[in-house]
């Protein structure tokens, strides 16, 4: 059965969704309902995205690839005591 596309729709002069999905994320709006195009940068209810909300500073966001860095980490260290010896080592 083939996928169909959600239509998006505009509020404010901006697409907004209803769903989450790939190139999508949600509003940083906790009332805010809506679905956004990863590269806008305002919503329809005024939110506005700063650079730090994207990771665009360099930083990961994203929780579950935090874990995965934290596990590849502890892999290369050669155990969970020896990764956590370097970190006490490091203040």
């Amino acid at each position: 059965m083939a996928k169909t596309k959600e239509k998006s729709q505009e509020v404010n002069g901006v697409k907004v969704y209803t769903k989450g999905g790939n190139g999508k994320r949600e509003c940083g709006n906790p009332d805010c309902p809506h679905f956004l195009s990863v590269r806008t940068k305002i919503c329809a209810c005024g939110y506005e995205f700063s650079s730090t909300d994207n990771g665009e500073d360099g930083t990961e966001t994203d929780p579950i690839a935090l874990i995965g860095l934290a596990n590849k980490f502890i892999e290369k260290a050669g155990g969970a005591d020896k990764a956590k010896k370097l970190i006490s080592a490091l203040g």
